[in-house]
């Protein structure tokens, strides 16, 4: 959001995130304990990007009537309040969904993991879907925050096979 032309007003800040705090966060720790990139590190990089983007899409979606105002064109301005919930809804769902892909991967002990991340998801995605809106926003990001620590945290043992 600094400098002249900051890409987060430019709808781009989701893409730097999925792209900075999934795919290259989470595959270079997998090149540094593996020393070469894995396919589930390619798969919980997409569900690490996923779930940091939702984390912003909320905070977001909590700006776009002041954002809208200031000429700040995030995607969740340009995508207008109601498409930018379904946005958080289908990024927490992909964020979730990637321990059950896992089990193709690397077997079926993700299962139990994806259960724990996602029940910790229920309460602010339905605070989402039904219409929270500026300070009630506020939980929302406190829950995603704890949805994407439970999935770290859910995921860290399964991990990758170290050098």
């Amino acid at each position: 959001t600094g400098g002249k032309r900051p890409y987060g007003y430019a709808g781009l800040g989701e893409l730097f995130v999925f792209v900075w705090f999934g795919l290259v966060a989470v595959q270079g720790t997998v090149v540094v304990l593996h020393g070469s990139t894995l396919a589930l590190g390619w798969l919980y990089g997409v569900g690490a990007g996923a779930l940091s983007c939702a984390l912003l899409v909320a905070n977001n979606l909590r700006d776009v009537p002041t954002d809208a105002q200031n000429g700040k064109l995030t995607l969740a301005v340009r995508l207008g309040a109601s498409n930018t919930r379904w946005l958080y809804i289908g990024l927490v769902w992909l964020g979730l969904i990637t321990p059950f892909l896992a089990i193709a991967l690397n077997g079926p002990f993700q299962l139990g993991l994806g259960v724990v991340a996602a029940l910790s998801a229920h309460k602010p995605g339905w605070a989402v879907i039904r219409g929270a809106s500026g300070r009630d926003l506020l939980p929302v990001l406190a829950g995603t925050g704890r949805t994407r620590l439970v999935w770290s945290a859910a995921l860290t043992p399964a991990g990758v096979p170290r050098r």
